[in-house]
């Protein structure tokens, strides 16, 4: 096996998966690369924005 992809939100147990893969195969050479975004698209915002004005 050469590249796994595993995607998901945040606290889905990602992380806890492919590690326990690689122990159950005594995998020691590997590279683990978390990739996050924690950005707002997409989400409603509760509170409502104060418009400023800039001279």
């Amino acid at each position: 096996m050469r590249n796994i992809a595993i995607t998901g939100p945040y606290g889905a147990g990602k992380s806890t998966v492919i590690l326990s893969y690689l122990n159950a195969r005594l995998k020691k050479d590997f590279i683990n690369v978390s990739l996050a975004d924690f950005s707002m698209s997409g989400k409603k915002d509760e509170t409502p924005q104060k418009m400023l004005k800039l001279n």
